[in-house]
């Protein structure tokens, strides 16, 4: 079994725990031990240090359990989804309707309004466990999921 899945809960264990101390100041030798027969990675104190005090203010426990044992953060992906419906009988340039819509310089008359409710719930639906932020965008036509 790999080293990582075989440690993981410890590790994200020990990050919290670490986080609760981290005002007394680096942690101790034993601490440091612990994390490097988990990880695998010969972190010093400071290190440990910097990378688990208030790591919630930076990351989730589950991105910097991760770091422990990659010595970075785990790789983002995200996609930018831009939908629209043209009127009936309407045809449009593509390229130009995406770039209308998502950089939002304005609105198409020629567009239809879309169920945009009825569109985030499927979406809810589908990705079970990805968090909506409706406030991501303050425009209210651009929406946030994070998956888990």
């Amino acid at each position: 079994m790999d080293l990582e899945m075989r440690n993981l809960e410890q590790v994200k264990r020990l990050t919290n725990d670490l986080d609760d101390y981290s005002r007394e100041g680096p942690p101790t030798e034993e601490r440091v031990r612990q994390m490097r027969d988990l990880t695998g990675i010969d972190w010093t104190a400071e290190e440990q240090w910097r990378h688990c005090f208030a790591y919630t203010s930076r990351a989730s426990l589950e991105e910097t359990a991760y770091l422990m044992f990659h010595k970075e953060y785990p790789p983002v992906y995200q996609a930018d989804l831009v939908f629209w419906k043209c009127l009936p009988g309407i045809v449009l340039d593509e390229k130009e309707i995406y770039k209308t819509y998502r950089l939002g310089r304005g609105t198409l008359k020629a567009l239809e309004p879309l169920p945009l409710e009825e569109i985030l719930e499927k979406i809810g639906k589908l990705f079970l466990g990805w968090t909506r932020y409706p406030d991501a965008v303050q425009d209210g036509k651009s929406w946030r999921f994070v998956c888990p």
